[in-house]
């Protein structure tokens, strides 16, 4: 996730897909193009499986390749969180006004990443937490987005 705008009436944080869903369309398509030839070799099996296989990779890929966009926008009130996919758009609305402060969350126990996923939320006056987005993730990109959320509500 990365800040695109930050002024003192508007905050947009984006993230897109990036070079991940690029490196499964290219596995997708060397894998049909594979599943095709079997297929007209008349390896059906070996064809089926790698056809199977593709379609594997589509669901993956359809399920990584969302755009998340939040907005923070003061003079309107309002926290928009909408994230586009493949199969649809979501998007949720919260008043700027009933928000506290933003801080980051650890994610469950995933293989070899123990602590190490996180994702930035918004907690509101009622102490509930908004998550900014859908997943956890490594690398700074939480804490970076949590920090920049405090700075534009002006939190200590």
């Amino acid at each position: 996730m990365k800040i695109t705008h930050s002024s003192p009436d508007r905050l947009e944080i984006g993230a897109s897909p990036g070079g991940l869903l690029w490196s499964l369309y290219a596995i997708l398509i060397g894998l049909s193009l594979l599943g095709l030839m079997l297929l007209s070799k008349q390896l059906w099996l070996l064809g089926g499986i790698v056809v199977v296989t593709a379609c594997v990779f589509v669901v993956v890929a359809a399920d990584l390749g969302r755009t998340i966009q939040i907005t923070f926008d003061r003079p309107n009130d309002l926290l928009t969180v909408r994230i586009v996919g493949f199969f649809g758009t979501r998007s949720t609305t919260h008043p700027v006004s009933g928000l506290v402060r933003a801080a980051t969350r650890v994610g469950g126990a995933t293989s070899g990443y123990v602590g190490k996923t996180k994702r930035a939320v918004v907690v509101t006056t009622d102490d509930r937490e908004i998550p900014l987005n859908d997943y956890f993730e490594t690398g700074p990109g939480a804490e970076t987005v949590a920090a920049a959320v405090n700075t534009w509500l002006d939190v200590s």
